[in-house]
């Protein structure tokens, strides 16, 4: 009986052990709060390296998976619903923003007559092919990129009526992830992005068409921290870290906002 009692004991600890067990890859003794924990001073730690293709190939992604992008060189998780960039999510120091082509008259633009060019001007305003009084037309399919060495990215002023089947689309050039799409619609929208190459396109199919749209984009700069004054003239926005995400840019006139030693 002694025996049995004492299988039993060694039994239940070898399974309590396996259940509760941590372990360590470079230490014997992980922190109590880890499951893994790896430790070294000379080498890191790699996960699974593939493209946007190989990724979005991925059948039912679990929550929290995590991989590398080898397409934008940017470490991505799943969130449940999509997959988001983690340099997309974290906070940003107090920054001072200029917004290109503020007070300035801006080049304009017909979408059919800049298809498939780069567009390097600061600030500028794309028309659809009816330009400001007419419809697009029929069976359209148009794009052009925006690209800068400078700029730490762009704002979009989009106004817009748009048929059902047609699209307007900006996206991240390098990537081809949507940033904004627009269809069967019409409105006001203002969109901040944090890259400096995007690609703009616009479908339409054969049957319906629509007043269209007027996109207006100005390239953002940083113009330095917000405690100190501009390194450059005006118009400024300042970007508190308390409001500021990656990827979003969230930023408000200088009129709302305690600018420091910014007068």
């Amino acid at each position: 009986m002694k025996k049995i009692l004492l299988l039993f004991t060694v039994f239940q600890v070898l399974i309590y052990t396996c259940v509760h067990a941590q372990v360590g890859i470079g230490t014997t003794n992980p922190n109590s709060s880890a499951r893994l924990e790896v430790s070294a001073n000379d080498r890191g730690v790699l996960i699974p390296r593939i493209t946007t293709a190989q990724r979005n190939a991925i059948s039912n992604p679990a929550n929290g998976l995590t991989i590398y992008n080898t397409d934008d060189n940017a470490f991505w998780y799943y969130n449940g619903s999509r997959w988001v960039s983690i340099s997309h999510t974290g906070i940003e120091i107090d920054t001072l923003l200029y917004i290109a082509g503020t007070y300035t008259t801006l080049p304009l633009h017909l979408i059919s007559l800049i298809n498939a060019q780069f567009i390097t001007d600061s600030a500028g305003i794309v028309y659809d092919t009816g330009g400001d009084m007419f419809n697009y037309n029929n069976n359209e399919n148009y794009s052009f990129s925006l690209s800068s060495n400078d700029a730490i990215g762009y704002r979009f002023i989009v106004n817009y009526d748009i048929a059902a089947s047609d699209s307007l689309i900006i996206s991240d050039y390098i990537t081809s992830e949507p940033i904004a799409i627009y269809t069967n619609a019409s409105g006001t929208d203002t969109v901040f992005f944090d890259k400096s190459n995007i690609d703009i396109r616009f479908v339409s199919n054969g049957i319906l068409t629509a007043p269209g749209f007027v996109l207006q984009f100005n390239q953002i700069y940083e113009a330095g921290p917000g405690d100190a004054l501009p390194s450059v003239a005006g118009p400024w926005y300042y970007r508190p870290a308390q409001h500021a995400v990656m990827g979003g840019l969230h930023i408000l006139p200088n009129s709302q906002l305690n600018m420091g030693n910014l007068r």
